[in-house]
């Protein structure tokens, strides 16, 4: 819906479709588009516009710019000084993902050797994610930026399933309905070990033939997780993440009506992640930028109220997302719950003008005061050549 509102109420995550003003258009930098930090926010509103149109379909309305607290399991959330990261929280969280990925691998080496997959280790594994997430989910969220291009296939199905989770749960699905979600999520790809290396690994453009083949690695997982006797959800998902709601995806082009919710999640859930990492044919987007792409294709490729509340579920500033504040400190996002959706705390670690390293400290947006310190952008750290390994020493 489109949507006139005064420039003063205007917030991150809004998308901004018209300036109401021809005149003033062309002397504001960034006319339209996705409102993604505080640096496009000040354009806004610092010009001499008193009004411009929204649409809430494609970002934010002026009700719901903060990020809705995510929906317990079985107890109220934490207090967002509660889920603000720690050192013993990253070191768990740490084996839990590399335990993931060696569960994801395990698999793919079983169905590739034709041997049974083991959905004892399987679950095990994904009642593990789960309950990290319900206890803290940003450590693994963080630990979801740390990506290796070797490895992107395991790495991208673990941080799926911990994204959708957290995703779940923000909808309010029950327990049983979180874990059948995760085990999809986390599955999702598998048909990509019968692809041959040469075209799933290929740096440049697939030509038609080689895209044919790798199209075909969403049925092949549908057909591989149906015969190992996994559960309907699971299979669905593994053969829909590919399909978009206006019938362009694939493999069966089905149209929003034919397709679960489950499907549509995990197919936001599995762009976002893979627009936000290094693949071997293009390099990876900052959280705003990802969001920026995926909101023109709303109502097209995703469904329009859930990737809104895709959004709200991980924030105007997900967990994990590096930011340059107005000091020249640099960090990232640790705690974002709550009224902390716009004020996030960031961990920061790097300080841009000096650059090099510093002792890590975490700054509360909302609480930096009489100087209040704002964020200027988000950052890809290969711009200041950071080491993101050094967050978690």
């Amino acid at each position: 819906m489109i949507k006139k509102v005064p420039t003063h109420q205007l917030k991150p995550g809004m998308y901004v479709v018209d300036l109401g003003s021809k005149e003033l258009a062309g002397k504001v930098r960034h006319p339209v588009g996705f409102i993604a930090d505080g640096k496009t926010l000040a354009e806004l509103t610092g010009s001499s516009l008193k009004y411009v149109y929204i649409d809430t379909v494609r970002g934010l309305d002026t009700d719901d710019a903060l990020a809705v607290p995510i929906a317990s399991l079985e107890a109220a959330p934490s207090s967002p000084e509660e889920d603000i990261v720690t050192r013993g929280e990253v070191e768990h969280a740490q084996r839990i993902h590399a335990s993931a990925i060696d569960t994801v691998s395990h698999v793919m080496r079983d169905v590739k050797l034709g041997h049974h997959i083991n959905q004892t280790a399987v679950h095990a594994t994904v009642d593990n994610i789960v309950s990290s997430v319900v206890k803290d989910h940003s450590a693994l969220l963080c630990l979801g930026m740390i990506r290796s291009k070797d490895n992107y296939l395991m790495e991208h199905s673990v941080n799926v399933s911990v994204i959708v989770t957290l995703f779940a749960r923000h909808i309010g699905y029950d327990q049983a309905a979180v874990h059948q979600i995760a085990t999809g999520a986390l599955l999702h790809d598998i048909g990509k070990i019968v692809i041959p290396p040469h075209i799933l690994h290929k740096p440049g453009k697939l030509d038609n033939d080689e895209f044919s083949i790798m199209r075909s690695h969403a049925a092949q997982g549908r057909d591989i997780l149906r015969e190992a006797g996994f559960d309907a959800i699971t299979v669905e998902m593994a053969g829909h993440h590919h399909e978009h709601i206006d019938g362009t995806g694939y493999p069966d082009q089905l149209t929003a009506d034919a397709l679960s919710e489950q499907s549509k999640m995990l197919a936001i859930v599995d762009v976002y992640d893979a627009l936000t990492a290094d693949r071997c044919y293009h390099n990876r987007l900052t959280p705003h930028e990802a969001l920026r792409n995926m909101l023109t294709k709303s109502g097209q490729h995703f469904d329009a109220t859930l990737l809104q509340r895709f959004i709200k579920s991980i924030g105007v500033y997900p967990i994990g997302a590096m930011l340059l504040l107005s000091d020249g400190r640099v960090g990232m996002v640790v705690a974002n719950a709550g009224e902390k959706s716009l004020a996030p705390v960031v961990r920061v670690f790097f300080d841009q003008r000096r650059h090099c390293y510093i002792s890590q400290q975490d700054v509360d947006l909302a609480a930096t005061v009489p100087k209040p310190l704002t964020i200027v952008e988000n950052l890809d750290p290969r711009s200041l050549n950071i080491d993101m390994r050094r967050f978690f020493e």
